[in-house]
């Protein structure tokens, strides 16, 4: 409203009222006629407190409530803030490929509402399921909005800017491969190259299935050996 005030919950959808007056006027009371009215147009205050409701339909005029019924509510400041949005992987990609970091768009939203509710929530979360999955994934997915505990905060009072994310995954196909050692240059005058030896002769990559096809192994930087009387490392 223009106070900048908001319902934090629901209240009470019914209520009970006890009226009085004559019985043959109590008769004649038709109760699906009765309408609780809970006017919020003055209400300048937060917190909970009980408010009074006006009852409506009540008929003949001769039978009168026998108090004026009243009703929990909890009013809350609107805010907004800024939060995080993270993704949630669960299964696993098909033996063989590797699953990349993701990357979400956008990475943060706004949500809004009432107060409470809105600095319960720490981020919001995306949640894919990999699924054995072969190759990058691009997909829209809805936003959760959760606590510090993880626990999902759902309310008609709590509203995000925007609803949904798009998670990309790049998944790539594995392949091993042997490293050579790239030697340059010959040893000195009387001196040969007795062996070579690496503490690594193989190597998984991955990356576009069309490009890691074409190469069968990978070379080290150049290793000169050129006039060497000693062992290179």
């Amino acid at each position: 409203n223009e106070r900048n005030l908001t319902l934090a919950e629901d209240p009470a959808s019914s209520i009970t009222v006890r009226i009085r007056g004559l019985a043959n006027d109590i008769r004649k009371v038709n109760i699906s006629n009765l309408k609780a009215v809970l006017d919020l147009g003055d209400i300048d205050w937060t917190g909970t407190q009980q408010v009074a409701l006006d009852i409506e339909g009540l008929l003949p005029r001769e039978v009168k409530l026998d108090k004026i019924p009243e009703i929990s509510v909890t009013i809350d400041k609107v805010t907004s803030k800024l939060i995080p949005v993270v993704v949630e992987l669960t299964g696993q990609s098909e033996q063989g490929y590797h699953v990349h970091e993701p990357t979400v768009e956008p990475s943060t939203i706004t949500v809004y509402g009432a107060q409470s509710l809105v600095e319960s929530v720490v981020q919001g979360v995306v949640q894919l399921n990999l699924d054995k999955a072969v190759s990058t994934i691009d997909q829209s997915l809805l936003i959760k909005l959760v606590d510090a505990e993880g626990r999902t905060v759902e309310s008609k009072y709590l509203n995000m800017r925007q609803s949904s994310a798009l998670v990309t995954i790049p998944i790539y196909p594995v392949k091993t491969m042997a490293v050579k050692a790239n030697v340059i240059g010959e040893p000195a005058n009387g001196f040969v190259v007795d062996s070579i030896s690496m503490d690594i002769e193989q190597i998984a990559v991955n990356g576009y299935a069309s490009v890691i096809e074409k190469i069968s192994s990978l070379s080290t930087e150049p290793i000169n050996i050129q006039g060497a009387v000693d062992d290179v490392r």
